[in-house]
């Protein structure tokens, strides 16, 4: 069986490729986002070579509050992390990205209850956190996690033992760090 290399093609021919292949069943609406998307980056191919700096950038996405230094606006905010955290100590939070506009600080609360905050960052109706997550240790369900946004400036992080469902301190260590992700949509 031969397979098509798809990596010498542009984003644009990979969703053209995608959208006429009959072992590909895209929804609706992914299939208009991707469309869109290729358009975009299709014309950022073709466009000419720049002449010594940004000249004007607009369209969806795009962020002029600075008007000398637009850019691209991905509709959301982003905080990811990898988090550590040992016996009672508040976790550690190495930072992948933060375009939250501040630091989150993370704290111990009690057994198995963490605490992110940040003044006015968690938006209501507008902050997406993860569903309840499973702590695994080589492949043996440790515990789970659980996200609750308490109100605009914390996120509360519900950890449990899985056996006896208690809450319990010292299992985001139990597979290595942990990875969080929470957007807050403009």
């Amino acid at each position: 069986m031969k397979f098509f290399d798809y990596t010498k093609l542009s984003f644009s021919a990979l969703v053209e490729k995608i959208g006429n292949s009959r072992y590909f069943d895209l929804p609706p609406m992914l299939e208009e986002v991707l469309n869109k998307l290729s358009g975009r980056v299709e014309t950022l191919e073709n466009a000419p070579a720049p002449s010594g700096g940004i000249e004007s950038l607009s369209g969806d996405f795009v962020d002029n509050t600075d008007s000398a230094n637009p850019v691209l606006d991905r509709g959301y905010k982003v905080y990811i992390a990898l988090l550590s955290q040992s016996l009672t100590d508040a976790p550690v939070a190495t930072i992948l990205e933060n375009t939250l506009g501040g630091t989150v600080v993370w704290s111990y609360e009690g057994v198995g209850d963490y605490l992110a905050t940040l003044s006015g960052a968690f938006t209501e109706n507008k902050t997406l956190l993860p569903n309840v997550y499973s702590l695994s240790v080589d492949g043996v369900l440790e515990g789970t996690i659980k996200y609750n946004r308490i109100d605009i400036n914390s996120i509360q992080l519900d950890i449990r033992e899985n056996i006896t469902g208690n809450p319990s301190d010292d299992l985001l260590n139990a597979g290595g760090e942990y990875f969080v992700e929470i957007r807050v949509y403009n």
